[in-house]
């Protein structure tokens, strides 16, 4: 069974903007930013229900995906068993129903990004889709447009509008410029 490994866009803007008005607390991973979690039928099991129209996004490879519909995703502890699963999480997986797996991971400092890393999400193959919108639509380009001027206070290469317009009218694919615009604003916002 393989998986599309991904973090999640958060849904709103408040994180990157408030800085110290909320406690760090208040700024950490909630399952009800993208999800119901609740105890399946199954006890000790739980289960994060995520609905559709969920953006997330693939740092590795720097695609962008949406959630078609709600899919239920088996809660792990442990991020060892994330990538290759047992055989038991595999027979939960199958005989639940599930359509992946989610876990929390530890994070310094949750604040500032616009990708949570706090969380991972495992879908099974098939269940996300590619977010086709042109980079007008991408939230990576959006946020790299809109505080490019801040970024570049950190990052004095960081390109403009017109620059990153420039680089995807050269023929440059989405997935390689988010995957570094992305590397930039991490680097970014570690450092405000």
């Amino acid at each position: 069974m393989e998986f599309v490994i991904v973090k999640l866009y958060y849904p709103n803007k408040w994180r990157q903007n408030v800085g110290d008005l909320a406690s760090i607390e208040d700024k950490r991973f909630n399952w009800f930013l993208c999800s119901n979690r609740y105890e399946d039928a199954i006890p000790g099991v739980y289960v994060a229900e995520v609905s559709a129209g969920t953006k997330f996004y693939d740092d590795v490879k720097g695609i962008n995906y949406i959630l078609m519909e709600p899919a239920k995703l088996l809660i792990i502890e442990q991020k060892e068993l994330f990538s290759k699963p047992p055989e038991d999480v595999i027979k939960k997986l199958k005989s639940n129903t599930y359509q992946g797996l989610a876990l929390t991971i530890d994070c310094a400092n949750p604040e500032g990004s616009i990708i949570c890393p706090e969380a991972l999400f495992g879908f099974v193959k098939g269940k996300l889709k590619i977010d086709k919108k042109d980079s007008s639509g991408c939230p990576i380009i959006q946020y790299s447009k809109s505080n490019y001027k801040c970024i570049k206070t950190k990052i004095p290469d960081f390109p403009s509008p017109t620059d990153i317009d420039d680089i995807l009218a050269a023929g440059y694919p989405l997935s390689v410029v988010c995957k570094v615009l992305y590397e930039d604003i991490v680097i970014y916002t570690s450092n405000i």
